[in-house]
């Protein structure tokens, strides 16, 4: 384990000695949600029949099942300051039992094990009244969850055994971590610091217990007390990650990523966030070879929603909104190097490709499955009405341009990994590109959805869409992918 971590950890426990705590239960509160999803897919492989030499990296490109997601919470408050919640998951698709996960390895876990989603103690006014500390399985999610909020970055739920296929739609979202929250409102200072993966012994090595992930993070918030509502976010975020400490690469990955975030209302029912961040490190590169770059990535997203304010349609509650984001890429993905040398080349300029880190954003709903946000420029507009009491329709249209070009003349060689396209079972193989053609539109992808409270406790939900592919696919890989999901929610 890191040794900062086990200090942090340590302090906790000695200052937790020090303060009186009673185990008697003052309130116990008991919640929870079941939801039912019909899912139905069709051409996430974009057309391209796998076979041959794609067989070995091939994926599900189409799914129609059925799934549920149950969770179980409990929120017990001990004394005043003192407060536990554990929560309890299971995710599985019907009709599925036990035998095979949805990466095609053996498994001997049933679907309807329970899992521990979150499971954390909370302690108010500890040492002194503005520091609040948890610690535990808990969510973290800063912003727009831009650099934080989901450790399988939303596309993909990446337990050991997983029980559904369309793993993107997995709820699933908590850190273990340690967490102190220092209120000084206006301002509050958030300190974290979490176990992504821990102590897993590198087979033939010297360096046992010494390829942790770990993710550390520093978040200030400043609320500036004007009537727009403004906010003020800066943040530094920092990943770790020492599994790439093998014989011939001795180097750690390590993405630090400072940024800020603006929020404001300049008018009523007018919405506006601004958030820049970059990346700087150390990108460790091909474990056949020494070779390593430095880090030197961006990100920029703006995101607006603007409540139309005209009386006459105003019963239906329409709102307008427009997005931006900007996810820096490199040339040579491959070989991390800005200048497109070639495989195997030591990694001597900067490595300008975005690490998605643990975002918890879509760009589209099919392109959040089929692409990394990464070499990305996304563009969103959508529009929502209430065309009747409880009911709300949402369009949306996502448009996808690669950031930058990529080196062509290795376009769709399935030896490097230039462009990669992800399946919903967790699976990725490369497809075919357009040759030569220098083009960057990704395609774009239009989503309707259609949202029915049926009680307060009670929702149903149905979401259509087509993701169709832009230039920058060879005519094998151009055909629309689709999916129409239809869900039931109920909340207790």
């Amino acid at each position: 384990m890191n040794r900062r971590l086990i200090v942090i950890c340590a302090v906790a426990f000695l200052v937790a000695l020090a303060v009186p705590a009673f185990a008697a239960v003052q309130n116990v509160k008991v919640s929870g949600d079941i939801t039912a999803t019909v899912v139905g897919r069709d051409h996430f492989n974009l057309g391209k029949v796998l076979s041959g030499g794609d067989t070995a990296t091939s994926g599900s490109d189409d799914s129609a099942v059925v799934m549920s997601q149950t969770r179980l919470r409990v929120d017990a408050d001990l004394t005043d300051n003192v407060s536990t919640t554990i929560r309890l998951l299971n995710e599985r698709d019907w009709g599925t039992e036990a035998g095979t996960d949805y990466v095609g390895s053996s498994s001997s876990t049933n679907s309807t094990e329970i899992n521990l989603d979150l499971a954390y103690v909370t302690l108010k006014e500890m040492l002194y009244s503005p520091l609040t500390v948890v610690i535990g399985r808990q969510n973290l999610r800063y912003g727009n969850a831009l650099i934080v909020g989901d450790p399988d970055t939303s596309r993909q739920e990446t337990s050991n055994a997983p029980q559904i296929v369309n793993r993107d739609l997995s709820v699933r979202k908590a850190f273990d971590a340690v967490r102190a929250i220092l209120n000084y409102d206006p301002l509050t200072i958030d300190l974290f610091a979490s176990k992504i993966d821990e102590n897993r012994k590198i087979s033939g090595e010297d360096i046992p217990d010494k390829d942790d992930v770990n993710l550390y993070g520093l978040v200030a918030n400043y609320k500036l007390g004007d009537k727009y509502n403004s906010i003020v976010e800066g943040y530094f975020i920092s990943r770790r990650n020492d599994s790439t400490l093998v014989a011939l690469n001795k180097a750690a990955d390590v993405v630090n990523a400072p940024g800020f975030r603006i929020a404001t209302n300049p008018i009523k029912g007018l919405m506006l966030s601004l958030e820049q961040a970059w990346q700087f490190g150390n990108k460790s590169l091909l474990a056949s070879s020494n070779a390593n770059a430095k880090r030197g990535a961006m990100a920029t997203q703006f995101i607006s929603s603007y409540a139309l304010p005209f009386e006459k349609i105003s019963k239906y509650a329409p709102v307008v909104g427009l997005g931006w984001s900007r996810f820096s890429g490199d040339k040579n993905p491959a070989d991390g190097t800005g200048a497109g040398g070639g495989a195997g080349s030591v990694g001597d300029k900067t490595y300008t490709a975005w690490d998605p880190m643990y975002i918890d954003q879509g760009v589209g709903t099919i392109a959040n499955v089929l692409f990394d946000k990464t070499n990305v420029k996304v563009l969103n507009a959508n529009m929502a009405i209430n065309p009747m009491e409880d009911v709300n329709l949402r369009l949306d249209y996502t448009a996808l341009w690669l950031d930058k070009k990529l080196n062509t003349n290795k376009m769709g060689t399935s030896g490097l990994d230039l462009y990669t396209l992800y399946q919903t079972s967790g699976r990725s193989y490369y497809p075919t590109m357009a040759d030569g053609s220098q083009k960057t539109f990704q395609g774009f992808e239009l989503d309707g959805t259609l949202t029915y409270d049926y009680t307060e406790d009670v929702q149903f939900k149905l979401l259509g869409g087509a993701f169709y592919p832009g230039s920058i696919f060879d005519k094998v890989n151009r055909k629309a992918a689709t999916q129409v999901i239809g869900s039931c929610k109920v909340v207790f």
